[in-house]
């Protein structure tokens, strides 16, 4: 080795403490050391609230605040709030029907609306079904510009359908299986719970009743009838209105199937607030529109 290399090598031990890792051991075993995880209760509350509010299913969020003391106390805190912003979150799953009930609400009930007015929901309604539409229709804008109120109708709008679909399910969809002999231990059988799918077509086919019934009891002006001294409303008269019929030929096959079903159930529910006119014109609206809607499926299918 030449002269002087030496001084040339550096001193390994005067490097070692000088290092930011002095006195460590790279292959020291630390699994002895207690571990501090990061905690979601450490979270700012603010952050805390958004956890709790991202969560769209019911039962996940209850079963969420259960499981710790610092969001439960927030979930009590601010249940209202939560509760309406998960209706409202289901509710935009059928933004179609549910937005524009809300966005209409009372119009559809105490005021009279020209045949214009109606052709031009109708014209936006089929827009918002249809995905190579221009634009978005005015009540999804008009559920933007309404805030914390709108909102807050859309979800009361929602909470009273889904109570209808739950009372559906438990009557029609959950009953004991008499017929059959009972089990081993005695008991009856059960039918299988509905499916998420299942559930949603049911919510889908309560909302477009609903959007019929409203329809079916606008009052509608009639401008070649108009005259101040005469009555200038048309009262529905048989068969259904053609305003309102059009919407069926919107829908596809098995929609129209799940509204047939439900339809004369939701009606028992809802038969002390409207007349018993509408049940029997929607019904037989629908099916005459079975056939059509038939012929379309058997094509779908055979293509």
């Amino acid at each position: 080795m030449p002269a002087g290399s030496r001084a040339a090598v550096p001193n390994s031990r005067a490097m070692a403490d000088t290092s930011p890792l002095a006195g460590t051991t790279p292959d020291r075993d630390l699994s002895h050391q207690p571990y501090a995880p990061s905690k979601l209760e450490n979270l700012p509350y603010d952050i805390k609230y958004l956890i709790l509010q991202s969560i769209s299913d019911h039962d996940t969020l209850v079963k969420f605040s259960q499981a710790s003391r610092v969001f439960y106390n927030i979930f009590r805190e601010h249940r209202r709030a939560l509760f309406q912003y998960l209706m409202f979150n289901e509710a935009s799953e059928y933004m179609e029907e549910s937005y524009l009930l809300a966005c209409l609400g009372d119009q559809l009930s105490n005021n009279t609306m020209t045949v214009a007015y109606l052709d031009n929901l109708y014209q936006c309604y089929a827009d918002s079904l249809s995905p190579t539409a221009f634009e978005h229709p005015w009540y999804y804008r008009e559920v933007l510009r309404g805030g914390a109120s709108m909102r807050a109708k859309i979800s009361e709008c929602h909470k009273g359908i889904k109570e209808h679909c739950d009372q559906f399910i438990r009557r029609e969809l959950k009953p004991k299986m008499k017929l059959r002999p009972p089990k081993e231990d005695g008991t009856d059988h059960d039918e299988l719970p509905p499916t998420d799918s299942e559930r949603r077509r049911i919510m889908q086919a309560l909302y477009k009743i609903w959007l019929l019934l409203k329809l079916h009891h606008v009052r509608v002006a009639d401008p070649e009838e108009f005259a101040p001294a005469s009555r200038n409303v048309g009262t529905p008269t048989y068969p259904l209105r053609a305003d309102v019929a059009r919407y069926l030929k919107l829908w596809d096959y098995w929609d129209l199937k799940v509204v047939q079903v439900l339809l004369p159930i939701f009606w028992n529910d809802m038969k002390t607030k409207y007349d018993k006119r509408g049940d029997s014109l929607i019904r037989e609206a629908l099916s005459n529109h079975e056939g059509d809607r038939h012929d379309d499926c058997l094509w779908t299918l055979t293509r």
